[in-house]
């Protein structure tokens, strides 16, 4: 549950193009897709942490390429949308 509103969200990624998904459940069997990343140049070996990163109890994604060496750390900014 990313946004703390009680429904389990989803978090998808993609290698190739490199694309991060939440998403976000209503509950209701429906969900709500949001792009986090996106970058068509680059294909990540995509593996995904999720927890609470910057302690503001709302779950934060970071995301590790192994091949590069680089780091994405996305934070959720409370209004369904992830920095």
């Amino acid at each position: 549950d990313i946004n703390n509103d009680n429904y389990l969200d989803i978090i998808l990624c993609n290698n190739k193009p490199t694309e991060i998904y939440v998403l976000f459940g209503y509950g209701n069997d429906r969900f709500y897709s949001h792009k986090v990343y996106s970058d068509e140049t680059q294909f990540l070996a995509c593996k995904l942490v999720v927890d609470d990163f910057n302690n503001d109890n709302f779950q934060d994604i970071v995301n590790v390429n192994y091949k590069t060496n680089f780091i994405n750390i996305f934070l959720y900014k409370h209004e369904c949308s992830i920095d």
